[in-house]
């Protein structure tokens, strides 16, 4: 015996009897014979429960939503791209553009932290960094469309300007 049913979940013919598949919902057991023969299941599965018949397929399950970012995961990729988790030596030295610490952080970026959530960096504390970072990148990712660790570490490191620039660019 197959069952065939172009509305997977509405109502079925089984052999000569027409069977209701919607959990928690009683339909009658009917005969075959007994229901006319409409264009479509769906017609008289509705005419049968007395409802409306909607034009169309079937409605669809929106989207699931993008799950939101792991930012311990994204910080720890952050630290192992910027020092190799701390071990990199070069981390304890004052760069160029005055970045220093496990995380390379910037003053302009320090400002910027301080300036979004009023929260004051200790460049040398790493957990103090982690939280800093976070706040700063919880601000801007929504604004600029970042999602992936990628995308995140790029907004890290190119700041909101150039992550828009590299954006554009991108394929």
């Amino acid at each position: 015996m197959t069952i065939d049913s172009p509305y997977p979940g509405l109502a079925v013919v089984v052999g000569t009897v027409v069977v209701c598949l919607l959990p928690g919902v009683s339909c009658p057991t009917r005969r075959a014979n007994e229901i006319y023969a409409p264009a479509s299941p769906r017609r008289s599965f509705a005419a049968e429960r007395g409802g409306n018949v909607l034009a169309g397929p079937p409605p669809t399950r929106p989207a699931p939503a993008p799950a939101a970012p792991d930012y311990a995961a994204i910080l720890d990729y952050i630290w192992l791209r910027e020092s190799s988790r701390g071990q990199d030596a070069r981390c304890w030295q004052v760069g160029p553009a005055g970045e220093y610490g496990e995380f390379q952080v910037t003053p302009p970026f320090l400002a910027d932290v301080q300036r979004i959530g009023g929260y004051v960096i200790d460049r040398a504390d790493n957990a103090n960094c982690r939280a800093g970072i976070e706040i700063w990148l919880r601000h801007y990712a929504p604004r600029v469309g970042a999602v992936t660790t990628d995308e995140l570490y790029r907004l890290y490191n190119m700041g909101p300007g150039g992550y828009r620039k590299w954006k554009g660019r991108k394929p």
